[in-house]
């Protein structure tokens, strides 16, 4: 019996000393939970001689992922980033100016939410800027929000956070100073943030193609992504349904189970993509201790063409030109240093996209394709008026 109480005496002692314990209090990060990462740059530019607005994201750096608190550690709930707790977040993105434009008289660069995935939340700023006011719809707040031109990181933030894939596509434009309304006669672009919420940090994520991304067949490959912590091995599995892909397991005989790779190889090339077909693929990790860690089920679709230059509009060249004296017409000529197989995988077309200037006169508009030897072709469009209308035209 004596023995008996001496245990039970322990026990309660563990007990209150657990019970006055303290969490440690921490201020947010810009990488998440208390990581340290790389700012992404959103560059703003208004090109006039084009009259065309353009938001360009550093994709050179691995996708933004939202990380909560690790347990232990808590926000100061007097602090105005309190509204951050129990949530996984990011401020990586950076709002800056990509170039020297200047404001149309009474106007500023407001962005606008027009889309985004369930349950993300955006708010003003970080902890340096006096921010945590909601934006961009959360809590009932305005879906405009105004740029205030200088680096601006805000805050993105998703409660109970799993292991998944959010975005935001936003409308930049220049709009009244006061109100938001858009300025008339300037053009506005459209852009998509990305990030990766780690809900388990043992799952792959970051893949590449990225979430949701249309690309041709041969920037499809090969399929990349970031391996979970404590990874010594990965299972891929690949196919054209999602509900397949997402229940296969490695017993899997249909061709959807692609194999185990070594952890330093997270990559695969398949080999039987389809042009103009969406895949959905998962990559499972194994631990060190075996235990299979099932992944996302990710998507990608692939183009029903080939790519030889995409600047979605935002950086195409600018062609300035006088047919009014000798000799009378105007060429640019695009050389490429390695020689190109335009007639691969049984390309028969090449399409080109433009767009003209009501300020133009009408003229007869063609493209020349001239190989290695000398031997050229060329084709005019039908349309001489063409060259005036100021929508893009293929």
């Amino acid at each position: 019996m004596k023995e008996r109480q001496i245990l039970l005496i322990a026990i309660l002692s563990v007990a209150v000393v657990a019970a006055c314990s303290f969490a440690r209090t921490v201020t947010p990060m810009i990488g998440g939970g208390q990581v340290s990462a790389p700012m992404v740059h959103v560059g703003v530019f208004y090109d006039y001689a084009e009259n065309r607005m353009s938001v360009d994201v550093d994709t050179s750096l691995p996708m933004p992922a939202m990380r909560p608190l690790a347990p232990g550690d808590e926000f100061d709930p007097a602090q105005p980033w309190s509204v951050l707790s129990g949530k996984a977040y990011d401020f990586q993105y950076g709002w800056i100016a990509g170039g020297y434009f200047v404001l149309p008289e009474g106007a500023a660069v407001w962005v606008e939410l027009l889309s985004q995935s369930p349950g993300l939340e955006t708010y003003r700023g970080n902890k340096d800027k006096g921010g945590y006011l909601p934006i961009f719809g959360t809590a009932g707040s305005s879906l405009r929000w105004k740029w205030p031109g200088v680096m601006t990181h805000n805050t993105y933030a998703v409660r109970n956070p799993a292991d998944m894939i959010y975005s935001a596509t936003y409308r930049v434009y220049f709009g009244d100073s006061l109100t938001g309304d858009p300025v008339p006669a300037y053009d506005c672009t459209t852009v998509t943030l990305w990030l990766a919420v780690r809900g388990d940090p043992r799952r792959a994520w970051d893949p590449k193609p990225s979430q949701g991304a249309s690309s041709d067949a041969e920037e499809s490959v090969p399929l990349t992504w970031r391996p979970g912590d404590n990874a010594v091995q990965h299972d891929v599995y690949l196919g054209t349904d999602a509900n397949t892909v997402a229940s296969a397991d490695a017993s899997d005989t249909t061709g959807i189970y692609r194999g185990r790779q070594v952890i330093d190889a997270n990559s695969y090339v398949p080999e039987d993509l389809e042009w103009g077909q969406t895949y959905y693929w998962r990559i499972d990790e194994i631990d060190k201790d075996r235990t299979v860690v099932k992944g996302t089920v990710w998507r990608f679709t692939v183009t029903d063409f080939l790519v030889v230059d995409d600047p979605t509009g935002k950086q195409s060249m600018s062609w300035t030109y006088d047919n009014t004296t000798t000799p009378f017409y105007s060429e640019v000529c695009r050389e490429w240093a390695t020689p190109q197989d335009w007639s691969r995988q049984a390309i028969k077309t090449l399409s080109v996209w433009f767009r003209g200037h009501h300020d133009n006169g009408s003229g007869m508009l063609y493209v020349v394709l001239q190989d290695a030897t000398g031997a050229s072709a060329a084709i005019h469009y039908a349309d001489p008026s063409v060259v005036t209308l100021e929508s893009w035209w293929q």
